[in-house]
């Protein structure tokens, strides 16, 4: 092999080294990047219009479409954030006296059983009726909090890339 050969090769491997070592710091960037350019290529004819139409002036023109994407494509987004926010905080709300109200009055599934037909029956199996109810609250309320939390990291995550973006 001649040393002009090596020297190539040895460039091209290094070349392909740092490429991928590049991928490798951007990877978490990548989507937000991808979008980025698929938003920059979607407002790219608005912006080329408004440029014509500006007479060249291309920093307004650029502004222009900024706040335009801002109205509305981000406008929209942070209100819906905020009615899905404040709908939550409804359903805390209404839902917080309803527990209260059975953690205070341990009788009202007892006195809401005997209204039932067959309660003897029911009331025979009191302790395993409460222990199924018990799991089956307790696995709701674990899938509730595992959605919940796989909606915020999302958001939050969604958040951060628009800000990156």
């Amino acid at each position: 092999m001649t040393s002009e050969r090596v020297q190539k090769t040895f460039l091209l491997l290094l070349l392909a080294a740092v490429s991928l070592l590049f991928l490798a710091m951007i990877r978490p960037f990548l989507m937000t990047i991808v979008l980025a350019a698929i938003a920059a290529g979607l407002c790219n004819p608005l912006y080329r219009r408004l440029s014509r139409w500006l007479r060249g002036r291309r920093v307004l023109a650029a502004a222009i479409v900024l706040v335009a994407v801002l109205v509305v494509v981000v406008a929209p987004l942070a209100t819906l954030t905020g009615v899905v926010v404040n709908e939550g905080f409804k359903v805390t709300d209404t839902v917080r006296p309803w527990v209260q109200q059975r953690i205070e009055d341990p009788t009202y599934v007892e006195r809401r059983i005997t209204a039932l037909p067959y309660s003897e029956f029911l009331l025979e199996h009191r302790a395993e009726i409460y222990r199924k109810a018990g799991e089956v609250v307790g696995g709701v309320g674990n899938w509730l909090v595992g959605n919940l939390s796989d909606v915020t990291k999302g958001t939050v995550s969604f958040l951060f890339q628009l800000g990156v973006l």
